[in-house]
């Protein structure tokens, strides 16, 4: 089924632009999102804003106990006027007299069923406005509003909450950004919403036209921008050679964007890095060695000026060790320590080569 809408999209209570025929006319040009900016469609922009059916089992479930059609990811987003936790967008159609307080997010009736799966009485309740339909990615998952604002909760086995777990302490550790995660139980995280109740604008890195595997041609776009989001992505494609992130990709790393302006603030926090080091299976010292060849050839290509802080003997051990999930971690132990002692050194070797007279 096409999706067919004449509107506007708004950014809280301001038209951004109208929709006309399937054409985007642009009102406010500076907080268009860059999607938008970049002549995708509107369909395109909903699909990537709704929940995946297709690998969610509670996703699919919850689905038909909304009563909603297979008519398109889009159409799932399109239900809830295309509005979601993390930003201010969403669609006004033409003539109506809503507004975004009518629309925006204030609880989830969901999100236990999306998290754990259905209970006997949930398919024939009455239906309500859930950001479920907006969640996107793999994993069982859910948003769910505590007194301190919205978290996500997330499944995953002992391996993907320890790694993730280990991913945010390790990134703290060397002082990049990253998004706040705690430990639920071996099967369960959470995070807190880094929009802080969209405060500001989250966009993915795909609307500014990045792709996953080209880090040299992003960190000159980035650069474009500004120097610092250049060093927050140098930091990123570092910390994901260092654990071996096979996930990254255009739609799990972003920026963040001021809601009254559009301009941009900084790369949004490091989140989602479920699918590294043990979650791969058990690593060896060759594992993702492409992964750092990759990360190499951007530090040198470009001299970024990274510095890794020296991490005292026992340090990754100590930090591993406060993760109560019952894992090989002497294995993710032992591969940490010999990438981060080999990044280090690529790291002076380069600082050398660049100015000689510059004493290690």
């Amino acid at each position: 089924m096409s999706l067919q809408f004449d509107g506007y999209l708004m950014s809280r209570d301001l038209p951004v632009a109208q929709f006309s025929l399937g054409k985007c006319n642009p009102l406010r040009e500076e907080l268009l999102p860059f999607h938008f900016a970049n002549h995708g469609t509107l369909e395109e922009w909903l699909q990537r804003r709704a929940m995946d059916c297709h690998s969610r089992t509670n996703a699919r479930l919850l689905r038909r106990a909304l009563r909603i059609e297979d008519n398109g990811a889009e159409w799932l987003s399109f239900r809830v006027e295309g509005a979601t936790i993390t930003d201010t967008y969403w669609l006004k159609a033409e003539g109506s007299s809503l507004t975004y307080r009518d629309i925006c997010f204030q609880e989830n009736a969901y999100w236990e069923f999306a998290l754990n799966g259905p209970s006997v009485n949930d398919f024939s309740g009455p239906v309500s406005r859930t950001p479920e339909l907006t969640n996107t990615g793999s994993f069982e998952k859910c948003w769910k509003k505590e007194p301190d604002g919205w978290w996500l909760y997330k499944h995953g086995k002992p391996e993907n909450i320890f790694s993730e777990l280990m991913a945010y302490s390790l990134g703290n550790r060397l002082g990049f950004c990253m998004a706040h995660y705690e430990f639920v139980d071996e099967q369960t995280i959470r995070t807190r919403d880094f929009t802080a109740g969209a405060t500001v604008n989250f966009e993915t890195a795909r609307g500014l036209g990045l792709r996953s595997d080209q880090h040299i041609d992003n960190y000159q776009r980035l650069a474009q921008i500004s120097p610092r989001l250049a060093m927050e992505y140098a930091q990123m494609v570092t910390l994901d050679a260092l654990i071996y992130n096979a996930d990254r990709h255009a739609d799990n790393f972003g920026i963040l964007r001021d809601v009254n302006t559009g301009s941009i603030l900084s790369l949004a926090p490091n989140y989602d890095n479920n699918l590294s080091l043990l979650a791969l299976g058990i690593p060896n010292r060759e594992s993702g060695s492409d992964f750092l060849r990759d990360w190499q050839n951007l530090i040198l290509f470009y001299r970024v000026p990274l510095s890794l802080p020296p991490l005292a003997p026992g340090e990754i051990a100590a930090l591993a060790e406060v993760i109560p999930c019952k894992v090989d971690k002497q294995t993710a132990i032992d591969f940490l320590q010999y990438r981060y002692q080999w990044m280090q050194q690529s790291l002076d070797r380069a600082r050398q080569l660049w100015n000689p007279l510059i004493e290690p």
